[in-house]
């Protein structure tokens, strides 16, 4: 995966329907073990999704997640 460096622009990118599939679980732990890398750089992380409020507290305790679910 490509890192992108301070002052870069965000690549076009297409949000696909995950209903809990296991590439998104995978990419939310990817991002929470690279923690200390988006620290550094003074970025929050955030996952979109459009399940509940509910549903993202218990993803996010599930897999031990310390980014943000809108």
């Amino acid at each position: 995966m490509m890192r992108i460096q301070v002052g870069d622009k965000v690549p076009s990118f297409i949000l696909k329907d995950q209903d809990g599939s296991l590439n998104c679980t995978r990419e939310a732990c990817y991002f929470r073990d690279l923690s200390d890398v988006s620290d550094e750089a003074y970025a929050v992380l955030t996952g979109i999704s459009g399940q509940s409020v509910e549903s993202h507290k218990e993803f996010a305790k599930r897999n031990q997640l310390c980014l943000i679910l809108k």
